[in-house]
Parts: C-alpha cells; sequence; structure tokens
C-alpha cells in the first residue's frame, strides 16, 4: 500500500500511500458526488464517544479458552462503523447550480485542499494537452500513408522507395512526438504530484501537531526504519514496510518516531497486508514482561497476528489486554484514564499498543479515507480532525506511562 506512488496515463485518482489553535477564517470546496461503496466497505457518520472498560482487576480467562476470544467488535456496535463527518454547505458555484461543499475551520485544512486543487489542475491540463498531442500524431501518421497515394509526383513516379521512405519517416515522426511529450508529461505531472505531497504533509503535520511538540524533523520523503516496525512484536513475520513522512520529535523532552506506514507479509500468491495507518515508537523504563493491548474495531480492522504463546490478562467487549500479572503495574489509574479516551469508528478502526523493557510501540490503524491522499477529490477534512485529535489522545497516554516508567525518570 504505502509503495513508491505513481500517477497512470488518465484521470487522476486518489493516491495511496508507500503517509493548533483553529484559525477563524473559513474556507470551501466542493465535494464529489459520495460514490457507491463496494462490499467490504464502510458506511460513515458522526464519531460516537464510546467509553472503553478499562479496570486494574483482570476479566480472568479459563486456561485453554485464549483462542476463543474475538478480535472484533460486536457487530451490533454501530460506533465502531460510524464516520465523522465534515461540516458543509449548499452554495451557488459559476453556472448558478446548487452544489454541496467542505467547509474548512482552519486555514491549514483550506490549503490543503487548494494545493491539491492546484495540482489536480495541472494534472488535467497537462494531461488534455497529451491527447491533443497524441490526435495530432496519429493524424500525421495517416498523412504519412495517404500522402504517397494520393500526389500524382510521387505515386506516378514509379519510385516505391521514395513512397515508402516516406510513409515510414512521416510515421516515426509522429510516434516519435507522441512518445517525447508522454515522457514531458510524466515528468510534468510527477513534479506537480511532488510539490502536492510535500504541502498536504507540511500542512498536516503543522495542524495536527501544532506547537505541541519541538524539534520536528522529517518530510514525506523519510522512511521508517523496517526493523524498529519489526521490533514491535505485533505481527508474525513481516516481509516488508512501507512508509512515508517519518517524523521524529519531542514530546516533553521525550524522542518520539511518528511515521506514516504499512506492514506486508508474504501469502500464497501475492503479499498480504497486516498493517496500515499511523507508527509511532517512543523509550520507556518498564521492567516487566511484555504487554499488548488491543482495541477492537470493525471487520475493516487487521488485529495483531503475533499472539502465540501471550497469557490474556484481560477481554473485555472494547478491547483485550495480553500481559503477566505485572500488567497490573502498568495499567496504572492515569494510564487507564487515558486509554478510555480512545474510541473506534470507521476512521479509527483499530488500536495496538506493544510495551516492551525498554520502548513502547503505538499501531493506529487508519482507514483509507485518511492514509489516502485525495487527488480528483475535494479534501474531506473530518478524517484529518480526527487524526488531531487521536493524536491529542495519544500524547495524554504517553505522558501518563511516562509518570510512572518514562525515561527521564
Amino acid at each position: 500500500m504505502l509503495e513508491e506512488d505513481k500517477i497512470a496515463d488518465g484521470t487522476p485518482t486518489e493516491e495511496p500511500i508507500n503517509g493548533a489553535e483553529p484559525a477563524k477564517e473559513t474556507a470551501k470546496a466542493e465535494v464529489a458526488e459520495k460514490p457507491a461503496l463496494e462490499e467490504g466497505d464502510s458506511e460513515f457518520a458522526d464519531e460516537v464517544k464510546v467509553t472503553t472498560d478499562i479496570k486494574d482487576e483482570p476479566n480472568q480467562v479459563a486456561p485453554g479458552e485464549e483462542d476463543k476470544i474475538s478480535l472484533f467488535a460486536d457487530e451490533n456496535d454501530k460506533s465502531k462503523t460510524e464516520e465523522p463527518k465534515a461540516e458543509t454547505e449548499v452554495v451557488k458555484n459559476a453556472k448558478g447550480k446548487d452544489v454541496v461543499q467542505y467547509v474548512y475551520k482552519d486555514e491549514r485544512l483550506r490549503g490543503i485542499e487548494n494545493a491539491r486543487d492546484t495540482f489536480n489542475n495541472a494534472y488535467r491540463k497537462t494531461n488534455r494537452i497529451k491527447w491533443i498531442v497524441a490526435v495530432i500524431g496519429i493524424l500525421v501518421v495517416i498523412a504519412g500513408w495517404i500522402i504517397p497515394n494520393t500526389i500524382p509526383a510521387i505515386k506516378d513516379s514509379g519510385n516505391s522507395t521514395l513512397s515508402f521512405g516516406i510513409t515510414i519517416g512521416v510515421a516515426v515522426a509522429g510516434l516519435a512526438g507522441i512518445l517525447i511529450y508522454n515522457s514531458i508529461a510524466k515528468k510534468k505531472n510527477q513534479q506537480a504530484m511532488d510539490v502536492y505531497f510535500k504541502e498536504y504533509y507540511r500542512l498536516n503535520n503543522e495542524y495536527v501537531f501544532g506547537d505541541k511538540v519541538t524539534n520536528l524533523q522529517g518530510s514525506v520523503s523519510d522512511k521508517l526504519d523496517a526493523d524498529l516496525f519489526k521490533e514491535c512484536n505485533i505481527y508474525s513475520d513481516v516481509y516488508k514496510v512501507g512508509s512515508r513522512d517519518c517524523l521524529s520529535f519531542e514530546l516533553d523532552d521525550h524522542p518520539v518516531v511518528y511515521s506514516d506506514a504499512a506492514a506486508q507479509v508474504k501469502g500464497k500468491k501475492t503479499l498480504r497486508t497486516v498493517f496500515v495507518g499511523k507508527f509511532i515508537a517512543f523509550d520507556n523504563n518498564w521492567k516487566g514482561g511484555d504487554i499488548l493491548i488491543y482495541f477492537k474495531g470493525n471487520k475493516r480492522a487487521l488485529p495483531p497476528t503475533n499472539l502465540a504463546g501471550r497469557e490474556v490478562y484481560s477481554d473485555k467487549k472494547s478491547l483485550v489486554i495480553y500481559g503477566g500479572a505485572s500488567t497490573k503495574k502498568f495499567l496504572t489509574k492515569s494510564v487507564r484514564e487515558t486509554l478510555s479516551k480512545f474510541s473506534m469508528n470507521a476512521t479509527l478502526v483499530d488500536l495496538t499498543i506493544s510495551v516492551r523493557e525498554g520502548k513502547t510501540y503505538v499501531c493506529m490503524g487508519y482507514e483509507d479515507t485518511l492514509m489516502v491522499l485525495p487527488m480528483d477529490k475535494a479534501f474531506n477534512p473530518a478524517p484529518t480532525e480526527q487524526l488531531a485529535s487521536d493524536t491529542d489522545k495519544l500524547f495524554a497516554f504517553m505522558r501518563a506511562t511516562w509518570g510512572h516508567h518514562g525515561p527521564r525518570d
């Protein structure tokens, strides 16, 4: 999923990844008509806050019953398939027709839409010219065949070599023109996309982090260390890790790694995705066995796969916790309170926290509505607004763990 980003010929589509204080001014962009959902896709609605049932006492699981634990939320829990909706309004377009537009409540969100619109216009213009060049080139090739057979001086000359030479020469010139411009168009589109991606992530990061972090470094082209991802021990036999926008920063003087990431394992015939979302890693001073906390999501969720041999500490409706008796020491009141703030829906489909001696890893599984950059459709700010909220909850959790097991203790 987070492969090298490319643009195919034709109309641009939403591009998959290889990854403060609100301003008073608002801006708008036209909302594309919502397509029908394919089977397996999720409908979305306003986010519903769900209080996660996290207690310091474990919910005992009988020996041998571990494999019977469901890693998916109850199908009747509609909150897991609800979408946070963006504010919209109806306005008149240049032709006097009513159109629905998103309302951007922050200048950085509006800036993302402006960058997308600039890219989309440039892409469409380049492709229009490409089609014109292609048509002209085809006409030239046709002319190369017609001319030698219609001009008397050539037709009646009896020189078949001349006639054939003209046909071949004109055809080569026409095809060469098409290929040359296609190459130029590809470079132009790639350059426009690079500018858009850089601007998207710059504005996204400014909106999500604001002034909450310090020493922020990294850009869309920076990659996550695959070994760091594999060290989280959440997924078995990870074969490939794709990433982009790998950032490093400090939160309360604690170093943090934060990246768009996707992990894949080898299937029978193709690679199979086991994670797509935001990957976070930070140091701790935890002294105890591994702990794994998994917030259950809808059927689009991708649960942990490395669960063999783990002891079940607690299994609740909204989450399951794996760990030994020392897990209770980690789940302090402040940690439990911050964990209870997280709720899964159709955007944040699941969440896994892996606590190991020396480092904590967080895998926030997000739907394509956040992880796929909009190209030809207007930028929907709702998933990004939720990301900012989820990141604030994540920071609160991190601070709670540092209060008891932090690297600065």
